[in-house]
């Protein structure tokens, strides 16, 4: 088969494949409802982008009517100066020194504060003190003097 005779099988078959050309306006008419007509799909969503961007733009944007500036208000001078603020007594504190044989873990008031040998600053007064080493616990009220040493020596059995 030559190149010549191929090209015309080709063109045949692609003739033979085409729609005759319309010569009323009836069949011009029934070849375009055939068509698929996709082409007003682009311009129809282009178009619903455009108007609910716009829709979101207008209702984020605050208008005039909604956003008000707060109205000054004058407050009347004060009849009395200011008073100062009352300042709290200073708390009064005392040292504790606490050694345990064996060494314990030590709780005050039920906040752990260490394992003994400890020096403490500790407030004045009474507090609740735990030793616990060894699966066994000490129990003790003490008595905390301001500014001096309380020293215990302890050995839990």
């Amino acid at each position: 088969m030559t190149d010549d005779d191929l090209e015309h099988r080709i063109g045949r078959a692609i003739a033979a494949r085409r729609p005759p050309p319309a010569r009323d306006l009836e069949t011009r008419l029934a070849a375009a409802a055939q068509r698929p007509s996709g082409t007003w799909l682009v311009p129809a969503l282009a178009s619903l982008v455009a108007v609910v961007a716009l829709v979101v733009i207008v209702w984020r944007v605050p208008s005039r009517e909604r956003v008000r500036a707060p109205e000054p208000s004058v407050l009347p001078a004060p009849s009395q100066p200011p008073q100062p603020a009352a300042v709290p007594p200073a708390v009064e504190m005392g040292e504790l020194s606490i050694t345990c044989d064996p060494p314990a873990r030590v709780t005050i008031d039920g906040r752990a504060v260490g394992t003994t040998p400890v020096d403490l600053r500790i407030a004045a007064g009474e507090h609740d003190l735990v030793l616990t080493a060894e699966g066994r616990a000490l129990y003790k009220r003490l008595a905390i003097v301001a500014n001096e040493r309380t020293k215990l020596v302890l050995k839990i059995q």
